[in-house]
């Protein structure tokens, strides 16, 4: 008795985990069959999981591959390996399209039969909008640097130079001025 106590325990601990994880952790059957929809998800797509049980997951979510992958070649990937991970495009209910880091791996029984997949999902359209905004501040440092009409230099706390830009031989303000490069 006290062993299926423990057990009811740790199962119900295991679920406790599962609500509180901020990736959407989607259970499929075999069939690509939506299995579970844990709270997470709910709030990524924007659909309950009322509304999604025993339908097909590609009914619901539509998925871009990119990064010149096909849902093809992610199916093979996770054939041959048995877990798939890439960067997705997909949909939420209200139709709206976002950045999905996703992770698919087979769920199996006691006697290690595939009976599932389970899908950790999660919405990187924050992290895709910093690294947006520090591609252009870099894009707008490099030409910086590289049109400055005067010589500039970075150095560290200690007084290193860690780079020079040597002033610009075709500078106008700078012959007017009348100072040289070097």
């Amino acid at each position: 008795m006290k062993s299926q106590q423990e057990k009811q325990k740790k199962i119900n601990d295991q679920a406790g985990l599962i609500k509180d994880v901020s990736s959407a952790l989607i259970s499929l059957d075999l069939q690509f069959k939506i299995v579970s929809w844990n709270p997470a998800a709910e709030e990524i797509y924007g659909w309950k999981e009322t509304e999604v049980l025993g339908l097909p997951f590609n009914e619901i979510i539509t998925t871009e591959y990119i990064h010149q992958e096909t849902a093809e070649i992610a199916l093979q990937t996770l054939t041959e390996k048995e877990y798939w991970k890439g960067e997705v495009l997909q949909n939420r209910k209200d139709g709206s399209i976002f950045p999905v880091l996703s992770s698919v791996t087979y769920a199996t029984n006691t006697e290690g039969e595939k009976v599932g997949l389970v899908a950790v999902n999660q919405d990187i359209s924050d992290l895709k909008h910093t690294e947006e905004s520090l591609r252009i501040a870099i894009t707008k440092y490099k030409t910086l640097f590289d049109n400055f009409p005067l010589g500039i230099t970075v150095s560290d706390d200690a007084g290193n130079i860690l780079k020079v830009i040597p002033q610009q031989p075709n500078c106008l303000a700078c012959r007017k001025m009348n100072i040289k490069s070097g």
